[in-house]
């Protein structure tokens, strides 16, 4: 933000299996099913050329919950990070994404308070009912966080990497110029959002 011509790696490494705990309780069971492992980079830049870009980053939003400090925890032990996922974390969750995304909603949409008039969403996999809760909640059609579920199918919910997986595959199923939104869920509890439109450059892929 402050050097327009300042070119920053983001990589974000996630493995989760380092952490397998042999304590069998549901939060244990819940995590090792959901959580993957893999690695995702991305270079930030100021760059405005379509070509230079797989996407372009706009407003955003950042809300840290506190009445939601305690639904999900990672807690330091001897045999590494152990997670606590609360019941309560889905039906939060429902009360209030749509009020968190409403503002970006109305910039990209001229107005209009329907999520589905956006064109494409990038969501954190955090879980199936997750995912779920945000489709019924943003009154989303099925198809509208295919590119989520994909990740979550194929990998599981790969915490801070997991975003640009997804992004990765609705850049290919949407069309250069295309606008969206970028939603993340983590600890805290924590709603991270961004506006997005897509750029000409295809993912590099290795």
């Amino acid at each position: 933000a402050s050097d327009a011509n300042a070119k920053i790696l983001m990589a974000c490494l996630e493995l989760s299996s380092i952490h397998l705990d042999n304590d069998p309780n549901q939060d244990n069971i819940i995590a090792y099913s959901v959580f993957g492992d893999a690695c995702g980079a991305a270079v930030l830049t100021g760059a405005t050329d379509p070509n230079q870009a797989v996407a372009f980053l706009g407003n955003n939003r950042t809300h840290l919950d506190h009445d939601g400090r305690d639904l999900v925890t990672w807690d330091l032990k001897s045999t590494g990070y152990s997670i606590s996922l609360s019941e309560e974390l889905t039906p939060f969750i429902k009360e209030r994404v749509a009020d968190f995304v409403s503002p970006l909603v109305s910039t990209l949409t001229g107005g209009s308070e329907d999520p589905g008039n956006v064109p494409s969403w990038v969501v954190h996999p955090g879980g199936p009912s997750i995912l779920r809760t945000i489709q019924i909640q943003l009154g989303l059609k099925e198809t509208a966080l295919e590119s989520a579920w994909e990740v979550l199918r194929d990998g599981g919910n790969l915490s801070s990497a997991a975003i640009l997986f997804v992004l990765q595959r609705e850049r290919f199923r949407r069309e250069i110029g295309d606008e969206g939104i970028l939603l993340g869920l983590g600890p805290g509890l924590t709603f991270e959002s961004a506006a997005f439109s897509l750029g000409e450059r295809a993912f590099d892929q290795l």
